[in-house]
């Protein structure tokens, strides 16, 4: 009898913890549904054996300016913006 409920009350606590992770990108897609989407560049670098993802693009109000955001398996991440010549541009 006591294995039974441990295994009911185990069973219990996986399922809600599974549905509670799936229901947060569930709810994060549906938040983010009629956002506009922004063309980027994308790939991937090895950064002293930690992979790296890196995203490339340009801000909306200024043409000029370029935006990188890293981010890495270890939670490290981060955002730079920098100008761009008009000659790198083309």
């Amino acid at each position: 009898m006591k294995t039974t409920v441990h295994t009911i009350i185990t069973t219990i606590m996986i399922t809600l913890l599974l549905v509670s992770t799936a229901s947060a990108g569930f709810l994060s897609a549906v938040r983010s549904s009629g956002w506009e989407t922004k063309e980027t560049k994308k790939y991937k670098i090895n950064v002293m054996n930690y992979d790296c993802r890196v995203y490339e693009w340009i801000p909306a109000d200024n043409p000029n300016v370029r935006c990188v955001f890293v981010a890495g398996n270890e939670n490290a991440t981060g955002v730079s913006c920098y100008q761009v010549s008009k000659e790198k541009q083309k």
